[in-house]
């Protein structure tokens, strides 16, 4: 979900507006069906432990990903919370689940990125490293989070799903269940630093997972020091709805926004 192009999709409740009080308010998000099982044969290890779901109200419908900056803030793409209001979207780790106080969006909205403030901090939640320098091509990364639920349109051999079943993560990328591993940057653009990765199976990454599989404000982690540290944050995928966009993937650099991102998670 959370695709910058339309998506078809027998599970979607409501796409682009949700209907509260007797009023309808316009939102960038599409949200998905809360029934959807999120357990998984793959639980969270390591740094993908600060992954979390954006579940938006009354409903508390699954409505994409985040990672935790530390135990009460939360990094996102900007489009999962543009039009929200606060009071009208949690955030779940684990068995927890806590409102949201305050959100602050990138000033620039070309720049998909916020940050959000939780009422009240999760359990055991260590800081987030953050990678400050550019990443580099060919590096390699650690990718992760709650998959895109709903059906695909699919092409054959050349589909992602047909890829992403290869690789045992069909189910998780259509159910919203959590799974990760491994790809290789294949360029780091001049637009932002973005991220971009190849289409399934260009890199050079054996068993390589798609960063399709995966919804919006999902981290991209890169090995530095002998730790994994943050350093982007899944904006826009291709299910194949966008023939010019293709394949690829992009996501927001964190070292382009880092002052910006310290700056807003200090602010309470």
């Amino acid at each position: 979900m959370f695709q910058r192009f339309p998506s078809l999709c027998c599970r979607v409740v409501l796409v682009g507006m949700i209907w509260l009080a007797g009023m309808t308010v316009t939102c960038h998000a599409m949200i998905w069906q809360r029934g959807v099982k999120t357990t998984c044969k793959q639980p969270p290890t390591g740094v993908m432990k600060s992954v979390v779901r954006l579940l938006y109200s009354p409903l508390h419908v699954f409505g994409g990903c985040g990672v935790l900056l530390d135990a009460d803030t939360v990094l996102t793409a900007g489009h999962a919370v543009d039009d929200w209001k606060a009071s009208s979207i949690c955030v779940r780790h684990g068995d927890q689940v806590i409102s949201v106080a305050k959100i602050t969006r990138h000033p620039d909205m070309k720049v998909d990125l916020a940050v959000i403030h939780l009422a009240k901090s999760f359990d055991d939640v260590p800081t987030m490293n953050i990678w400050k320098p550019p990443v580099r091509k060919d590096d390699r990364v650690w990718m992760g989070g709650y998959g895109i639920s709903g059906e695909l349109i699919e092409d054959g051999k050349s589909s992602i799903i047909t890829a992403a079943a290869g690789l045992d993560f069909a189910s998780g990328y259509r159910t919203g269940r959590f799974a990760s591993g491994f790809n290789r940057i294949a360029k780091v653009g001049s637009h932002r630093n973005q991220i971009v990765f190849d289409p399934p199976g260009k890199g050079g990454e054996q068993n390589e997972v798609l960063p399709a599989m995966f919804d919006s404000g999902s981290p991209v982690f890169v090995q530095r020091e002998g730790a994994w540290h943050l350093a982007g944050i899944t904006v826009t995928v291709s299910n194949r709805m966008s023939p010019a966009y293709g394949d690829r993937s992009s996501h927001e650099s964190v070292h382009a926004s880092l002052n910006w991102i310290e700056k807003s998670a200090q602010e309470r």
